[in-house]
This record gives C-alpha cells, sequence and structure tokens, in this order.
C-alpha cells in the first residue's frame, strides 16, 4: 500500500483533502516507526549474539 494511494483513496471517499493529508502524515509516521523499531531489534539481538559480556567479538562455529 502507498502512501499516495491512501491520501487519494480516503479523497475519493468524500473525506476533506486536509483531513486526508494527516491520514497520510499517520501512515508515514507508522512506517518509519514499524522500521526503526525493526533496525533496533534486529541490532539488540546481533549485539547479544556476536558480543561476549566483555563486549569482545565472539568467535562463530
Amino acid at each position: 500500500m502507498s502512501a499516495a494511494m491512501v491520501s487519494a483513496g480516503v479523497i475519493l471517499a468524500g473525506v476533506d483533502p486536509l483531513t486526508a493529508i494527516r491520514y497520510q502524515i499517520v501512515v508515514m509516521y507508522m512506517l518509519l516507526a514499524a522500521n526503526a523499531l525493526a533496525a533496533l531489534t534486529t541490532a539488540r539481538l546481533s549485539e547479544r549474539a556476536l558480543f561476549d559480556e566483555a563486549h569482545r567479538l565472539v568467535e562463530i562455529p
């Protein structure tokens, strides 16, 4: 789903264009938050798998 399609669909449904733009901004922020959360989770899980308690790189078997 594209953000432009969200605003176009809401406008075609008869909603005020400014409200449609607000919806589009909310959708973009939700996508940004989801990507940031996924990147943070990946980094934290990788850190636990690749470093020991003394923050040294561990050898992967």
